[in-house]
């Protein structure tokens, strides 16, 4: 008998190579699935946060409109001087897209001036909506408050002014005259103080690049029956 050496278990150069190559192609699908699974999560987390600004929007310029008052007495003014009341809502656009800009008087709280005690909260603001660009050119959607009603309604006065939002691209209104035309503006007048609705389009678009949309509709004089006219403040 020979006294060869006998082979040693392991694995042969090819054997190797094989396994390293096998090995290979099913970590890429397991990273590709990863990455993919890990990007579908962001869309998801990205389209909730997106809803739930629009939801935040929403709620601010629903109550807002929904305590406008058109202040008839206050309105006269002078020929020289007047006093816009109401609404005053500006159909404007830009790089074709719907960017209105809404100021009104409101009939609430403030908002944002949350220190005055209740008894000498003044309950009457001059509030404002509207796009503008910051100092790095990034547009954005701002609220204004101010509490002391002045001549222009959409400016002057002790004010806060907050940016709502970095992301939304639009906002769209339509409004309802007495006869249920509607029109892409409005200034509230003594023969046409406040309209009787207004729809409302607000456009989202998010870091994934989707858009997202909510509409909604205020009904500024709700139905009180016949014979019920509403009242002025």
């Amino acid at each position: 008998m020979s006294d060869l050496p006998k082979k040693q278990p392991g694995f042969t150069l090819l054997e190797l190579l094989v396994s390293m190559t096998l090995f290979a192609a099913i970590a890429g699908l397991l990273m590709t699935s990863f990455f993919n699974f890990q990007g579908i999560g962001q869309k998801v987390e990205d389209k909730l946060k997106m809803r739930q600004e629009l939801r935040n929007l929403e709620t601010l310029v629903r109550e807002d409109l929904a305590n406008v008052v058109y202040l008839e007495h206050y309105s006269v003014g002078t020929a020289e001087s007047p006093r816009p009341s109401g609404i005053r809502g500006t159909d404007a656009q830009e790089s074709g897209l719907n960017q209105d800009r809404l100021d009104l008087q409101v009939h609430s709280r403030g908002r944002f001036f949350t220190s005055f005690k209740r008894s000498v909260n003044p309950e009457l603001f001059e509030v404002s909506y509207y796009f503008d660009r910051d100092d790095q050119g990034v547009i954005g959607f701002y609220r204004r408050e101010a509490y002391f009603i002045d001549g222009p309604i959409e400016s002057g006065g002790e004010g806060i002014t907050h940016r709502l939002s970095t992301h939304l691209t639009e906002m769209n209104l339509t409004y309802y005259d007495q006869a249920g035309a509607t029109t892409p503006a409005w200034v509230s007048r003594k023969k046409a103080a406040l309209p009787t609705g207004i729809d409302v389009q607000l456009t989202l678009k998010g870091e994934s690049g989707e858009s997202f949309s909510q509409s909604f509709t205020v009904n500024v004089h709700p139905s009180m029956g016949p014979g019920v006219v509403w009242g002025r403040p």
